[in-house]
């Protein structure tokens, strides 16, 4: 549903630095850094999760997988794998090339507009298989609507949420994340939700996560249902910029973790998951 060219590969490094600034870290579970940890980031993009990951627990061994190959490649330059980082080409539908219980932490981020609701159900179900018992997941995810919005900002929200029941993908379905990891037989799963602001009014951060606002706004209105020209097109971005600074926008951001249960075993050890509190903006 949404390209993959060299604008969304920005994109989403952006997301990775709003996400990562949002929730203080690249993890908000406990992870030890002197031992050999095995992690996957599952949709890895560009693959800056994994690699900034790589470099932090030199002893992990880190994977990415991506149905997408625009992750970096061994030798390019400045973007050069450590040899703890592995990348490779896998549609997470079709089963992750990995035995049970191979992980010891699993991260994936922003698939709001890539799963239904019976491939999500599907894929907690992956996740946990290839999970360590008490290894952890965590989610990070948003429904993509804009906050206190305006009238024009609202028809961007329609289409946001319109466009991808095209392909049978419902963006309000990621608000269920915690029900679904805990059917999918996950346990100390925990949820929270953080403000993101969209404009100026946010500071740096909102001046971030307007930029990409501007990308995702610009896929649905000129998508299948917006048709909006180039020039139609900028002048919405330009109203929807002066409502989100009047209004004080901003995007909901999830963050779920959850833990796989120790087999065999009926009481579940205290919750290892450290949930961070809600950062200034």
């Amino acid at each position: 549903m949404l390209p993959n060219d060299l604008t969304e590969s920005e994109r989403l490094d952006a997301q990775h630095y709003i996400v990562r600034y949002c929730f203080q870290g690249n993890y908000n579970v406990k992870l030890d850094r002197g031992a050999k940890l095995k992690i996957l980031d599952v949709a890895t993009g560009t693959g800056v999760w994994a690699l900034e990951m790589a470099h932090e627990f030199p002893l992990a061994e880190v994977h990415g997988i991506d149905i997408s190959p625009i992750y970096p490649t061994p030798g390019q330059g400045s973007n050069m794998v450590p040899p703890n980082c592995h990348f490779q080409l896998c549609n997470l539908l079709d089963g992750l090339p990995f035995p049970d219980g191979y992980f010891d932490f699993v991260y994936q981020r922003l698939l709001v507009y890539a799963l239904t609701p019976a491939q999500r159900k599907q894929v907690n179900t992956e996740l946990l298989r290839i999970l360590k018992p008490s290894g952890h997941l965590q989610l990070v995810e948003s429904d993509g609507l804009i906050y206190n919005a305006g009238q024009t900002t609202e028809m961007v929200n329609t289409l946001s949420l319109e466009t991808p029941k095209l392909k049978s993908v419902d963006p309000k379905e990621i608000r269920h994340l915690k029900p679904g990891l805990r059917r999918a037989g996950f346990i100390q799963v925990n949820c929270f939700n953080i403000a993101l602001p969209v404009g100026d009014w946010g500071g740096p951060l909102g001046q971030l996560s307007l930029q990409n606002m501007h990308g995702l706004a610009t896929i649905w209105l000129k998508g299948e249902l917006g048709r909006q020209t180039q020039e139609e097109c900028e002048a919405t971005l330009v109203e929807i910029d002066r409502e989100c600074e009047q209004l004080q926008s901003f995007y909901k951001v999830w963050l779920v973790v959850g833990q796989k249960p120790l087999l065999n075993t009926i009481s579940h050890p205290p919750p290892t998951t450290a949930l961070p509190s809600n950062p200034p903006f």
